[in-house]
């Protein structure tokens, strides 16, 4: 029983911790965004956030493995909204967004930050894990667009972490 207890706590502190680490990252990015100059961004930069912001919406509503999960139309019915209002809705997170990943890419180009090809393999196979039996999500992630974003998700966080470091 102890053990358990123990388990518990141990848990419980490192959720805190990964909170605050969390936490702390938004508001370096957040600063990182504020201090930033961005002319007019694209059009097509922002739809494509959007594009990504609803798929992301739909990943979490719909599980394909699941045949009891709702579908996203049920979803917007539930709220209802139609998908255009909700890409209304988003169009100032996604310029947001849009602007962190143009810092960090920035950055990443000015500062030479790159996912090293053992760093992009490692990863791959973590991701592999996560996704067991899931044929289709393991076959994305060993494409050539896979490998891309895998790429691009490890220097993102080398930049994170690069930031963090710097305002210490």
């Amino acid at each position: 029983f102890k053990e358990l207890k123990d388990k518990i706590k141990e848990n419980i502190l490192a959720e805190e911790n990964n909170k605050e680490k969390k936490r702390v990252e938004i508001e370096i990015l957040k600063q990182l965004v504020e201090k930033s100059e961005f002319g007019d961004l694209p059009e097509i930069l922002i739809e494509h956030e959007l594009d990504k912001m609803i798929a992301e919406l739909k990943g979490n509503i719909e599980k394909p493995d699941d045949p009891t999960s709702p579908k996203f139309n049920d979803y917007l019915e539930s709220i209802k909204k139609t998908e255009e209002q909700l890409r209304k809705e988003f169009i100032s997170k996604a310029e947001e967004r849009t602007k962190t990943a143009l810092a960090i890419r920035e950055i990443a180009i000015k500062e030479n930050i790159k996912a090293s090809k053992e760093d992009i393999q490692e990863e791959t196979e973590q991701m592999k894990k996560a996704y067991l039996g899931q044929e289709q999500i393991i076959k994305n992630l060993e494409s050539e667009s896979g490998q891309m974003y895998i790429a691009n998700l490890l220097a993102n966080r080398k930049v994170v972490e690069f930031l963090k470091n710097q305002s210490k």
